[in-house]
């Protein structure tokens, strides 16, 4: 079961290491870029939230896995796992992909153009949204 303290706890640990591991794959130039405009594709033409997230997570993973560091590869694919379970859920009511489509594309573009400090940013940010987005601070715990 995700509840909001699991959630937010994913997304705390995602907020500490994915900007610094999509950095080092956009610095390194080693990123699949590729494979991650394909993950985005696949996620504009789900039929489905199942669909949704597997793609979500494949573009996810292709931002991360040239970073150099086989164990922050390993922390954020299990992160990942988390973070699919809590994405679909609020996806079920929160129909906020479009959003994040938005800003995947512009971290895509960034890490194309090999611009690390702004694709940190534009991660953070990502990921920050979503949290405010689905787990106000204000709303009752």
């Amino acid at each position: 079961i995700v509840d909001r303290e699991l959630a937010r706890a994913v997304y705390d640990m995602r907020l500490l290491v994915a900007p610094v591991a999509t950095a080092r794959t956009a610095a390194s130039r080693l990123g699949d870029w590729a494979a991650a405009a394909a993950a985005l594709d696949r996620a504009d033409a789900a039929g489905d939230g199942a669909e949704r997230s597997l793609a979500n997570r494949a573009f996810h993973r292709a931002m991360y896995a040239g970073c150099g560091n086989p164990i922050l590869v390993k922390v954020l694919d299990e992160l990942q796992d988390q973070t699919a379970l809590v994405s679909s859920m609020v996806w079920s009511t929160l129909h906020s992909w479009e959003q994040e489509a938005a800003e995947h594309r512009a971290i895509l573009r960034a890490c194309e153009a090999g611009q690390a400090d702004a694709v940190r940013d534009l991660m953070r940010g990502h990921i920050s949204s979503f949290v405010a987005r689905s787990f106000p601070e204000n709303e009752a715990r």
